[in-house]
């Protein structure tokens, strides 16, 4: 298996009271996974089945009773992804603590 040196993170955005908030939803290996959990979001926020939505994403904005849904746009961001070498099983770095 090729080691990951990219990942690809999805993100939420909506407008609310004038303020836009952004907030990071999942993170995925491959671009194509980002895009179908987006589509699987809108998918239920059209049937409004925000249970299911606040499982998935528990950051969305949920409607307050009677109101309409914020719309929420989604992108995504590929970012470098190299793990250290130097960090030991306990996720603490190795050269903090030197062996004595």
């Amino acid at each position: 298996m090729v080691a990951a040196t990219h990942k690809t993170v999805l993100f939420g955005r909506a407008v609310e009271d004038k303020k836009t908030r952004q907030w990071p939803i999942a993170v995925f290996n491959h671009h194509p996974m980002a895009s179908a959990f987006a589509r699987d979001l809108k998918a239920l926020v059209a049937a409004g089945d925000f249970e299911a939505v606040k499982l998935m994403d528990p950051h969305h904005p949920i409607p307050e009773e009677g109101k309409p849904a914020p719309v929420v746009t989604y992108s995504v961001a590929r970012v470098p992804y190299n793990p250290s070498s130097a960090v030991a099983e306990d996720g603490f770095a190795l050269e903090e603590y030197p062996s004595s």
